[in-house]
């Protein structure tokens, strides 16, 4: 039988999530928590086999609550969050989240997903793992190196990377700001911070750094013929 711990401020959901692993023969919930201090002092107490955790908690935050968690003991966090984005996700990876389900997850999901983490797998849900370009289910090693590409690549907003995209077509700064529909002096500025973050100096460092980091595909990179789609 899995042992798990539910974790969620709002005392309805972690009454839906309760009714979920009632319905399952091979799991049980051993208890429930409202913040992460609670969580951290009822996992050590308790030593389930894995928490399902959400990320925004009262009184100490899920990130921190798993970290504590997941360094001072064997139990396993699954993450089960609103909470989409790639930083979130990567900021729960860092602290040794086993897995990332969002709350658009259907019940036999989050089932699947307890059962997967309990045997050592890591599991994201299938928009998570579009987000972060890796399996639904991955392997260490596959979350390893994804964690080092996250960490080792410039995080830049989604108008930084449009810039740096018309930059690297070789659009001047003026047909860039005409394409995005944004003045030529906010289109200086960002470039400005693009050299900065990206460590260059011209729009030719620019442009191998973007390659280099991978956040624009390379022109040498081998394009899938037809036969291979």
């Amino acid at each position: 039988m899995i042992r798990a711990v539910i974790v969620d401020d709002h005392p309805l959901i972690r009454e839906t999530l309760r009714q979920y692993v009632e319905t399952s023969a091979d799991i049980e919930c051993v208890g429930e928590a409202a913040d992460g201090q609670e969580t951290i002092s009822l996992a050590l107490e308790l030593e389930p086999d894995v928490v399902l955790m959400d990320l925004n908690l009262p009184v100490k935050d899920g990130i921190s609550a798993t970290y504590d968690i997941t360094r001072s003991s064997t139990v396993r966090v699954l993450v089960f969050s609103a909470l989409e984005t790639d930083q979130d996700v990567l900021r729960a990876l860092q602290a040794g989240a086993r897995g990332y389900m969002t709350k658009r997850a259907a019940a036999h999901d989050v089932l699947h997903a307890i059962r997967l983490v309990h045997q050592g797998d890591l599991l994201f849900a299938p928009d998570i793992a579009e987000l972060l370009q890796v399996n639904q289910r991955s392997s260490q090693g596959e979350v390893k190196r994804l964690l080092q590409r996250l960490v080792s690549t410039p995080r830049l907003s989604g108008r930084e990377l449009s810039v740096l995209q018309g930059v690297c077509r070789g659009l001047t700064n003026q047909a860039i700001a005409d394409e995005l529909v944004i003045q030529l002096s906010t289109v200086n500025t960002y470039i400005t911070r693009l050299n900065k973050k990206l460590g260059t100096h011209t729009k030719i460092d620019m442009y191998i750094q973007a390659v280099k980091e991978g956040i624009i595909p390379s022109p040498f990179a081998e394009r899938p013929t037809e036969q291979r789609l």
